[in-house]
């Protein structure tokens, strides 16, 4: 199943629930599921930081672009400019023998629009686009993350709730029996019968059996408002969850771990630091730049100037970068290497964890064998003792016994079933291909 699906099956849940009784919500774990995808918040964050990071790669190939510029500048001048012309303004022969009349300008304007086109800049462009490619990468790699781990958060949450539910529907059935134990207790011990303390074990095992109801309903509560959170449900929503599908996974000895979120991102980490190598190095190179503008400027009663167009070549080279950059070169080297080994550590951790699902998966199978026999052997011997006790071959304490041992063979049962079928989600999570998995 894709994950359109999984939402589109969500959304009819939704719409479903008004159609439903106030006190109970069927949810299945596909519903759960696309519940999850639709509606987390986990999700919709890490999805809106990968769209940002997407907007970069934008943002850095707007450094190719040419820088243009406009400016203009009026500024008005006090009394008491001096005005030095190197260039003697000419003057009538009629006049000659008069001194330059002084000029006083009121204001001066200036207007310019310059252009500078980045050439060559030491590869620094080029490496701040590919940088930022593969930072959007690692959001992308940081989003499928957040979206796996937030899918195996709800099936773990989805898996417990309906291990507490199946408790709880067999420690009410367990308690009724507890009550019309202690019911025909009574009606021995006041026909004498039975002895008192007979009467008083089994009032006992009814009020153990009644805490345990209790503490199973409270747990189950507090892990359906965490389920609820997650879903964007009501925080008082009860589900009352459906029989549990597998996946079609066939758990191996391989430690296969490449298709893990955490070990391709400590991948990209050594790439995004081998980069970062490189932008460090570009500081090594001189800068250079085509410029052109155009230029108008006025000075009162002295002069003006149009169409000043121009266009050139500019240079820069930082010279001591040479010495000063060697440092930062050698840190992002360290760095390079402090991302590798990191990302050995993480896959060595990955095929640990992988291998412990697939020795779990085998355990769950080694114990639900030995759980089926427990089963069967606490029904059968639940049912030996009870015919002995109504023929009176045995006493209320072995009754009593033979009911706690079939109350947790039956739990047991249960949670050993549920356990098989979670740890092949868990294998699949830890191999890194559960939302692979769970869209088939």
């Amino acid at each position: 199943m894709s994950k359109s699906n999984y939402i589109l099956l969500a959304t009819f849940f939704a719409c479903s629930l008004w159609a439903q009784e106030p006190d109970k919500k069927p949810l299945t774990i596909d519903q759960a599921i696309g519940l999850c995808l639709q509606n987390s918040k986990e999700i919709k964050k890490a999805s809106t930081t990968k769209e940002a990071s997407k907007l970069q790669i934008n943002s850095a190939k707007n450094l190719y672009y040419p820088k243009v510029e406009l400016s203009g500048t009026y500024l008005h001048l006090f009394s008491g400019a001096n005005v030095d012309l190197k260039v003697p303004i000419p003057t009538p022969s009629t006049s000659s023998t008069h001194e330059q009349a002084p000029l006083n300008p009121e204001y001066m304007a200036m207007a310019q629009a310059n252009v500078s086109m980045p050439l060559f800049s030491g590869f620094k462009i080029r490496n701040a686009v590919k940088q930022s490619q593969q930072a959007y990468e690692m959001a992308e790699i940081n989003s499928q993350a957040v979206t796996e781990n937030t899918v195996w958060e709800t099936i773990n949450l989805y898996f417990a709730l309906y291990k507490t539910q199946r408790s709880i529907e067999i420690l009410k059935e367990n308690h009724k029996r507890a009550i019309q134990r202690t019911k025909d207790l009574q009606n021995f011990l006041n026909n004498g019968l039975i002895a008192r303390n007979d009467f008083l074990r089994a009032q006992l095992q009814e009020a153990n059996v009644e805490l345990s109801l209790q503490e199973t309903e409270m747990a189950f509560k507090n892990i359906n408002m965490r389920l609820n959170t997650i879903l964007e449900l009501p925080l008082n929503e009860k589900i009352e969850v459906q029989p549990i599908k597998t996946i079609d996974v066939l758990p191996n000895a391989e430690t296969t771990v490449e298709n893990r979120r955490d070990i391709q991102r400590a991948e990209k980490n050594v790439e995004l630091a081998q980069r970062n190598i490189q932008i460090n190095r570009a500081n090594y190179y001189p800068s250079l730049a085509l410029t052109g503008g155009y230029t108008a400027f006025t000075l009162d009663k002295v002069m003006e100037m149009t169409n000043a167009t121009m266009i050139g070549v500019g240079l820069k080279y930082d010279l001591t970068s040479i010495f000063k950059n060697r440092t930062e070169v050698n840190i992002a080297k360290t760095r390079k290497e402090e991302a590798q080994y990191q990302l050995q550590l993480t896959t060595d951790h990955a095929k640990v964890e992988l291998q412990e699902a697939f020795n779990n998966y085998e355990l769950t199978l080694q114990k639900n064998s030995v759980l089926s026999k427990a089963l069967t052997q606490a029904n059968e011997n639940y049912r030996i003792v009870k015919d002995k006790y109504d023929n009176g071959l045995a006493d209320t304490d072995q009754l009593l016994e033979a009911d706690v041992q079939q109350l947790q063979s039956q739990i047991n049962s249960i949670m050993g079933e549920v356990d098989q079928t979670l740890s092949l989600y868990q294998y699949a999570y830890k191999k890194g291909n559960l939302t692979e998995y769970i869209e088939k």
